[in-house]
């Protein structure tokens, strides 16, 4: 059924085109900031940028946050894309011949509502706000949160409605993960103080098998027959999803069967030499990608992974399980770990 907001609210405000064609008002003026701006949003708004950026914080900085950061930004491309996939409201269309190549520049062929890079800027920049004590950090989160909705309509992709949903949605989202990770703060650790070895070994079975069952559950949507905005929609489900499938999957395997021989590494910069214990976390990181994510794009560069959905599905498991396990799993045994272990002096 076509549920699209665009139908059910027909109001010119929220899903017209004034709103986005009177941003381009002042372009005689400030259009060589807005463009240059609405691009840079773009970006820091991309599910790439945002994945990025936890692997980095995870790997560098602080696997609590880097974790933290995971589940809001996977569980708002799930909530995001589903919205999307099932409200099936397109985006933006007869606008002025200036939005065109504003348009290809975005490339976004899935649906419109509600706006994935509000509603996750909103939860990751509004969760780095609130945890890091850094003010330029702070500022910048702010200013990307304040900016997003404005360059989304600006570039021709949302309509108003879309980003006020996608804003919403975010907040919604961002104060469920805050509840989250004080409610359930070592999630998923299916280990406790009276545990045999046995136990926590079905237990970890249990909870893995769990957790691949409900992730794999949205590949039970495709269909060979839908639309390229319902694939691409489909596309990005699947994809968080998945990541976060291996994500979980990668931390309970860290803690059953790494973590309880090693210490839980901190920042670089409480290392004995913080600049080559960032230069080598960070090589390591981008290795371990290469070779379990980029690679095998490479190499199978003509199969199509959409037509294959459980391949589709493994593809980004790995990803989700190179950050969180396979890479600090690395970093423990180069070297006896020194690159992963605290400062004496720290």
């Amino acid at each position: 059924m076509n549920m699209e907001f665009s139908v059910l609210f027909p109001s010119e405000l929220f899903f017209g085109n004034s709103i986005i064609e009177l941003l381009h008002a002042w372009d005689p003026y400030f259009g060589n900031i807005f463009l240059p701006i609405s691009l840079i949003s773009h970006k820091l708004g991309s599910s790439i940028f945002f994945l990025s950026l936890l692997a980095m914080v995870y790997i560098c900085f602080s696997p609590k946050l880097g974790a933290q950061l995971a589940y809001g930004l996977l569980s708002a491309g799930i909530i995001n894309s589903f919205a999307k996939f099932v409200f099936e409201s397109p985006r933006p269309m007869n606008l002025s011949d200036a939005f065109q190549t504003l348009q290809s520049k975005a490339s976004e062929h899935a649906f419109g509502f509600p706006s994935g890079h509000v509603q996750t800027s909103v939860v990751i920049w509004g969760y780095i706000f609130l945890n890091v004590k850094s003010k330029p950090v702070r500022i910048f989160s702010l200013i990307v949160i304040f900016l997003m909705p404005i360059s989304r309509m600006y570039l021709g992709v949302h309509y108003l409605g879309d980003v006020v949903a996608g804003f919403i949605i975010g907040l919604i989202n961002l104060y469920f993960l805050i509840w989250f990770v004080k409610k359930f703060p070592d999630f998923p650790n299916p280990t406790s103080p009276d545990d045999t070895e046995f136990s926590i070994h079905r237990k970890s079975q249990s909870m893995i098998s769990m957790i691949l069952a409900i992730t794999l559950s949205p590949t039970l949507l495709y269909n060979p027959s839908l639309s390229i905005a319902h694939n691409h929609s489909l596309d990005i489900l699947i994809s968080a999803s998945s990541s976060l499938g291996g994500f979980l999957v990668g931390s309970i395997l860290m803690k059953v069967f790494v973590l309880p021989k090693r210490e839980l590494w901190s920042s670089y910069i409480d290392s004995e030499s913080p600049t080559i214990t960032l230069l080598v976390r960070l090589l390591t990181l981008v290795m371990m990608i290469f070779l379990f994510y980029l690679l095998p794009s490479i190499l199978l560069k003509d199969f199509n992974f959409f037509d294959h959905i459980l391949f589709r599905y493994l593809r980004y498991f790995i990803a989700g399980l190179t950050i969180v396990y396979l890479t600090p799993l690395f970093l423990f045994h180069w070297k006896n770990g020194q690159f992963l272990r605290k400062s004496l002096n720290a």
